[in-house]
């Protein structure tokens, strides 16, 4: 029997999902803006704010956004791993080229340029570093789920763009390591340098090696059975322990998902795994959207509006010179290198 406070929140989403998006897109608002909007309204910091004064919008608003963490988490793996099956290992290395040019680029001059302007503003150090590497970063769910929307993943700019959020996704373990390092965490050795590089090429390595081996004579044992559950129930498996590797790693989950679906993208269920996920896609997506809006604050944004804008416009605007600049010397068309300029200047 499923809890009170679960149903409520899966008859609110489905509600959202159902009847508030699409009145959205009659107005041309999108779906990933639609459902961030929803979550705004109807989390504790919009109108669940006022459940105290009217008791009957507890029952219309999310009390607790953490409850869907765990299905917007597996939203965003499997928009990664779909991405994966539409690719090939042969297709992925002919955008190495951006992957470590413009993505690096993009990487390095933006952390330099964030970086900067923090120390200029006043923060004492490290902040401008740690803000500069974080920041530099952008969310893969939204780029990739807007270009899924209007059917531009395949094109050049979608592949300029999985090729930037690809490179980012990489930087994750150096990151992590740089921030910890800064907080004290580590002495700085040699070892300690090298180490988390070492693990995350060894975790790539090895599921590479593990989906060659184990994983599609696997997957082909369960094709000749003929049993489409049991197709999806491996699939499913494969997908989560490729992402829970890589975590483990100290790379994106997000990674681990799109090597996977790399794996089975030549598999000969490829197609009927898509047409399995793809609803489910959405909808998780949709939580992840929706819990994103609900951790929004507009009372705090509200009291310091001005300069949240200006960080905003002004953290916009260098990612997207940047990022212009990247694309354009190494060959990416105007029009393509300025709309991958516009999808990643937000920051993930």
């Amino acid at each position: 029997m499923l809890h009170a406070e679960g149903l409520k929140g899966l008859i609110i989403f489905l509600v959202v999902a159902g009847v508030i998006v699409p009145l959205f897109h009659r107005a041309r608002i999108g779906t990933v803006l639609g459902f961030l909007l929803a979550g705004v309204m109807l989390g504790p910091h919009g109108l669940g704010r006022l459940a105290a004064t009217y008791p009957w919008l507890g029952y219309v608003t999310f009390d607790d956004s953490a409850r869907g963490a765990v299905l917007a988490e597996f939203g965003i793996i499997t928009l990664l791993f779909l991405l994966g099956l539409e690719l090939s290992l042969q297709r992925l290395w002919q955008l190495k080229r951006y992957v470590l040019g413009v993505g690096l680029a993009q990487v390095l001059l933006s952390t330099f340029a964030i970086g900067a302007s923090v120390r200029l503003s006043g923060a004492l150090p490290p902040a401008g570093i740690v803000l500069g590497l974080c920041l530099a970063l952008s969310s893969t769910a939204i780029v990739m789920q807007l270009l899924i929307e209007q059917h531009r993943a395949a094109n050049v700019t979608g592949r300029i763009a999985l090729s930037v959020l690809l490179f980012q996704d990489l930087m994750v373990v150096p990151i992590l390591f740089v921030v910890d390092i800064l907080a004290g965490g580590e002495k700085g050795s040699i070892g300690a340098l090298i180490w988390p590089f070492v693990a995350a090429l060894a975790a790539v390595i090895a599921i590479m090696l593990v989906g060659r081996f184990i994983v599609r004579p696997l997957l082909r044992s369960a094709v000749r059975t003929g049993s489409r559950d049991l197709i999806m129930a491996i699939t499913l498996l494969i997908l989560v322990v490729f992402a829970v590797a890589t975590g483990l790693a100290g790379l994106s989950v997000a990674l681990g998902a799109f090597l996977s679906g790399l794996l089975l993208s030549d598999s000969e269920v490829r197609h009927h795994i898509e047409v399995d996920l793809e609803p489910f896609k959405g909808l998780l997506l949709g939580i992840f959207f929706i819990t994103v809006g609900t951790n929004v604050d507009i009372v705090a944004i509200a009291g310091d509006a001005g300069w949240i804008l200006l960080a905003v416009v002004l953290l916009m605007s260098v990612k997207a010179a940047i990022l212009f600049g990247a694309a354009r010397s190494f060959g990416v068309p105007r029009a393509a290198a300025a709309e991958v300029a516009r999808l990643l200047a937000q920051a993930g």
